[in-house]
């Protein structure tokens, strides 16, 4: 962050999955839809839980929803909250943060993602 630069946040937005039982392998789990700035430095956080252990991917997704930008495999354990530690993501128009699950699960799960513009 340059010196001197306020650090500000606009209006945050969660996107919460529902809670799923046994969801299949490759689930989208959940999905910020596609970011409306032209151009923005997004605040992300991810917050996921379940009744059993699961991994899951953070994609980064360009503008097409057809590939990643970036990705980060997580694991959750069984009964715990898992809290991603908020980053700060440049994106650009119609780019998308989503939670893929890795493996079938039999048990429920649910994640959330909190996005919000930094000014």
């Amino acid at each position: 962050m340059p010196t001197g630069r306020a650090f500000r946040y606009g209006t945050g937005l969660w996107s919460n999955s529902d809670l799923l039982t046994n969801p299949t392998q490759g689930a989208v789990v959940v999905d910020t839809g596609a970011f409306a700035s032209s151009r923005a430095d997004m605040l992300i956080a991810i917050v996921a839980a379940g009744t059993v252990a699961f991994t899951y991917d953070v994609q980064y997704r360009n503008a097409a929803n057809d590939a990643n930008l970036a990705a980060q495999r997580r694991v959750c354990s069984a009964g715990n909250d898992e809290f991603l530690f908020p980053s700060i993501l440049s994106v650009v128009q119609a780019e998308r943060v989503r939670v893929v699950l890795v493996d079938a699960i039999t048990g429920d799960l649910q994640v959330s993602i909190f996005s919000c513009a930094v000014l």
